[in-house]
């Protein structure tokens, strides 16, 4: 199968691990945190749970394919994605650089929650 061969060289940059996730910089430079060992089943009670502590409001069109699922949140000024894929797990990313302490609180949240 193709998918077999392709070689992908991982340029994310780990900040600091935590028990239960990871904070880090994607191939874009975007700080996110992820839960690698999260199911899709977790993906929708968790984004909501997260959604509505933090007050976010959702912008854009969700998208839910077997393979992945992320959904565009903003709150003010910041904007920030909750996403779900096979290889990453759970994940929240800083769509903008305002966002990254929003970001480091829902992942403490997280920690200290699930």
């Amino acid at each position: 199968m193709f998918l077999e061969h392709l070689t992908v060289e991982d340029k994310s940059e780990i900040v600091e691990r935590l028990e239960r996730g990871i904070f880090l910089r994607d191939f874009s430079g975007r700080l996110c945190y992820e839960i690698h060992d999260m199911d899709s089943d977790g993906y929708l009670p968790t984004r909501k749970v997260v959604a509505k502590q933090f007050g976010l409001f959702p912008l854009g069109i969700t998208i839910n394919t077997p393979d992945e699922a992320f959904r565009t949140y903003i709150k003010g000024f910041k904007r920030i994605g909750i996403e779900w894929d096979w290889a990453s797990g759970f994940i929240v990313v800083a769509k903008n650089t305002r966002a990254e302490p929003l970001i480091r609180e829902i992942g403490h949240y997280l920690e200290s929650t699930i």
